[in-house]
């Protein structure tokens, strides 16, 4: 509610409405969780060295198999599975 009484739209939303703002996912590089990941270099792997694909920093291909480029190297998680 504002000073006045009126309520904010804004705020009217629940939490968990898909609509708002809060509630989106946030996008997470999926190669973070990887032990092949270069810790400190930006989109680079073991697999990329000269740069990981868009398709895969997004997620739209999970590198649990064979991505054309990647030297044969797949994700490996860096904390079990």
């Amino acid at each position: 509610m504002t000073d006045s009484g009126q309520q904010r739209p804004d705020l009217e939303r629940h939490a968990l409405d898909p609509e708002a703002e809060w509630s989106r996912p946030i996008n997470v590089c999926p190669c973070s969780s990887c032990t092949r990941y270069f810790v400190g270099q930006i989109k680079k792997c073991l697999a990329f060295p000269n740069g990981i694909p868009n398709e895969i920093i997004t997620g739209q291909h999970l590198h649990r198999t064979p991505y054309p480029g990647d030297r044969g190297i797949q994700y490996e998680p860096r904390w079990g599975d």
